[in-house]
């Protein structure tokens, strides 16, 4: 096992990392925040969000997840916590619907609770994180 990194400089090839597969978006953003990966670098690579959390969770590496969902079941463990991404959420439904009464309140709920998810979500930065090792709680090194 390794300490947890101090700069993206340390995860390569320090860490195991989970990371996109064919997406460019992530990939992109990644590099841009000034880590450029290959393919080999990867433990694990899916383009499926829920396949990469099971991942990190399951301890194959570090990988990247929205911050509410690093917060359960069992929290995992962040590290560094200076890097961030955001990302737009657009929800949307056509104009002939807004009519429609059903319609128009399971749409104002899904904003709502969207809503309450992204002020969530900004109330400490997503970073990126590993799965905290078996039989420990609390803050990290604690047992």
């Amino acid at each position: 096992m390794h300490a947890a990194p101090t700069s993206l400089a340390g995860l390569v090839p320090d860490h195991a990392l989970i990371g996109a597969d064919g997406s460019r978006a992530m990939i992109d953003a990644i590099a841009a925040a000034g880590l450029v990966t290959t393919p080999r670098d990867d433990a694990f690579r899916s383009d499926s969000d829920i396949a990469k959390l099971a991942a990190v969770r399951a301890g194959l590496g570090i990988g990247v997840c929205q911050l509410p969902l690093s917060r359960r079941p069992v929290p995992l463990v962040r590290v560094l916590p200076a890097l961030a991404f955001h990302r737009d959420v657009w929800v949307v439904m056509h104009e002939d619907l807004r009519a429609v009464r059903r319609v128009r309140l399971v749409f104002e709920h899904l904003v709502a609770q969207l809503g309450a998810y992204a002020t969530q979500a900004r109330e400490t930065r997503p970073v990126a994180a590993k799965a905290r090792p078996p039989g420990t709680r609390g803050r990290p090194g604690s047992r």
